[in-house]
């Protein structure tokens, strides 16, 4: 009796069998790189989500949970080659950590479907992905928050979808498509997948319209590409820059542009050019500590603004978090600094965003020995956080890539990896009031559905080793 108890309760009772399911975990990671790397990238999103929903048919959930994890190592390894670059041999066990979230959910999804039927669930597993996705992009010290499902999006025809559903809820609705679609039979399962699977195509292929494209504020923003650069490089640099440019009204300089303050002479540089300057640089707070931080100075040639990154990268030498996030008042509105990294997490641009800020502006230090690869997957995070919110962004980095994007997500402009030297001056598009997708509230719902499945199993295992002790 109790090996019946423990199969699922229609037709799929016998599970999806192992090998076959490693094929399905290695055919996921493949379909997420070509996904990340062609303009059809939202159509091969709907097909990893049925690879990973196909892996919940697996029994048990031990296996469910290993065969998960193969899913989650073919998925993250050839994203993340550069980890190795950036750690060397710990970043097997950072691949091995980021893979266990995915391992997490085929584990719990298929014990929901164990427990409930095999086509049962269809509403929880996708909160569950939701909550889990959330909880390894920003919840706990090892956050990462790239290669995401909604990530697929940045740069698309489909990043309409960003505003209305979130970077995090897209996931739930790819999820959610993918576990009704396995609840039909297979004959409907074959033509409502290929409807999708074209319908996501074609929207992908759309020209894109003049209505798409963003007009210009008032305001010319504009900035190099110099990575550590000696104090004397850098003030050569801006003297050529604001002599080719003379109309930019503020210039940005990237993160760790300076190793200290800002010097006397720079100050006085910025009070002679009458022009507004952002510039990365540390704040020193004692004891050998340092805020990473954004500087702001003025025509006067006077610091007006500070913030210091909210977000440090774990395991570098990066400063101590920022205490409070605050936007600049500039003379043209409101603006949000965030640094490098802090692009890379809701919980600190929500922040600015209910602050009200129209613009969000992002001096970025990604050093050039990373390579190309970690280069181009963080430049994927802007086009996102300015879909989802509806606000222009403008990313100045050390060695590329810059981009100003409008605020429907599209790069208007940008300069390449590495492109030491390389120029951008351009005018910023409008500034608007931007606003949160629904997503930043339903995530917490997913984050304890999950919790919630695991605390029902460990106490169903627990009565039935109690029970099974008794007898």
């Amino acid at each position: 009796m109790k090996e019946e108890s423990d199969q699922p309760k229609d037709d799929d009772s016998q599970g999806l069998p192992t090998l076959v399911a490693l094929g399905v975990a290695g055919l996921a990671g493949a379909i997420y790189w070509v996904a990340s790397q062609v303009v059809i990238g939202p159509a091969l999103a709907w097909c990893y989500c049925l690879c990973l929903m196909a892996l919940t048919y697996v029994r048990p959930t031990r296996t469910a949970f290993y065969v998960g994890l193969s899913a989650g190592l073919a998925t993250f390894v050839p994203q993340t080659g550069f980890l190795w670059i950036i750690f060397g041999w710990p970043a097997l066990c950072l691949w091995l950590v980021l893979a266990f979230w995915i391992g997490s959910f085929v584990a719990l999804a298929s014990y929901v479907r164990r427990s409930t039927g095999s086509h049962s669930g269809w509403w929880l597993i996708p909160l569950m992905w939701m909550g889990l996705e959330f909880f390894r992009s920003e919840l706990y010290y090892l956050r990462f928050s790239w290669v995401s499902v909604g990530s697929l999006l940045a740069e698309t025809n489909l990043s309409f979808l960003l505003p209305l559903a979130g970077v995090f809820g897209v996931g739930f609705l790819l999820m959610a498509g993918s576990g009704w679609l396995f609840g039909l039979t297979l004959k409907w399962r074959w033509i409502f997948g290929t409807v999708v699977f074209a319908g996501l195509i074609a929207v992908s292929l759309r020209p894109v319209s003049e209505a798409d494209i963003a007009g210009e504020s008032p305001v010319r923003v504009g900035g190099f590409q110099l990575e550590h650069p000696s104090f004397s490089e850098l003030m050569n640099e801006l003297d050529e820059f604001s002599a080719a440019e003379p109309e930019v009204d503020l210039i940005v300089l990237s993160e760790y542009s300076l190793e200290n303050l800002p010097p006397a002479a720079l100050l006085e540089w910025v009070r002679d050019q009458g022009k507004h300057l952002i510039i990365g640089g540390r704040l020193p707070i004692g004891d050998g500590e340092f805020y990473n931080t954004a500087f702001v100075i003025g025509p006067e040639g006077k610091i007006v603004f500070e913030q210091p990154k909210a977000v440090p990268v774990q395991f570098l030498n990066d400063g101590t978090p920022a205490e409070e996030q605050r936007v600049w008042q500039s003379p043209w509105g409101r603006i949000g600094l965030c640094i490098c990294y802090d692009l890379s997490y809701t919980r600190v641009t929500d922040e600015l965003i209910r602050q009200g800020a129209e613009w969000l502006i992002v001096p970025t230090m990604d050093d050039v020995h990373w390579g190309a690869a970690q280069h181009e997957l963080h430049a994927k995070i802007a086009p996102i956080r300015a879909a989802e919110y509806g606000v222009p962004v403008f990313r100045l980095a050390s060695s590329g890539i810059t981009q100003l994007v409008s605020e429907t997500g599209k790069v208007m402009a940008s300069l390449p990896y590495p492109g030491k030297g390389e120029r951008l001056a351009a005018a910023l598009p409008p500034g608007g009031t931007g606003s949160l997708p629904p997503d930043r509230y339903g995530v917490w719902v997913g984050v304890f559905s999950a919790l919630g499945v695991v605390l029902f199993g460990a106490v169903a295992r627990l009565k039935s080793r109690f029970l099974t002790g008794k007898s």
